[in-house]
């Protein structure tokens, strides 16, 4: 990899610039999200949970239906997609209790591939940009 020309520094400093700059805010973004207290949330309801399997001797069907309920209720960390996931997973196991419509499958094959879509748009970008600026 040879840099023939001034025009060609230039440029390249100011791809790494912008690729570091673009990186700073991604880390920033990811860092604020304060995934250890989800992650938190997360152990204690599985542990809750854990500690109602453990003791469901101890209840009839409707005691415990309802103590698993107020469990769920407490910890905030499932939302709607995590149910669409469930439905469709189920119904790929030929659990047909489970329905779901074109938009909740749409919303999961979105969810599902989108950063992985994403993530290698941004590496063909990159060394699309780096073989313009770099190589002569």
């Amino acid at each position: 990899m040879v840099i023939k020309n001034n025009d060609k520094i230039i440029n390249f400093s100011l791809f790494n610039i912008i690729l570091s700059i673009a990186l700073i805010v991604l880390s920033l973004i990811i860092s604020n999200y304060d995934l250890s207290k989800e992650a938190f949330d997360f152990r204690k309801s599985y542990l809750e949970l854990e500690n109602l399997m453990y003791d469901s001797d101890r209840y009839n069907e409707n005691e415990l239906k309802l103590e698993y309920s107020k469990i769920l209720e407490r910890h905030l960390n499932h939302n709607n997609l995590d149910f669409i996931y469930f439905k469709i997973t189920q119904r790929k196991n030929n659990n047909n209790n489970f329905s779901y419509n074109n938009f909740e499958y749409l919303m999961y094959l979105f969810d599902k591939y989108t950063l992985n879509i994403i993530i290698f748009i941004i590496v063909i970008i990159i060394i699309a940009l780096s073989y313009h600026y770099i190589i002569v």
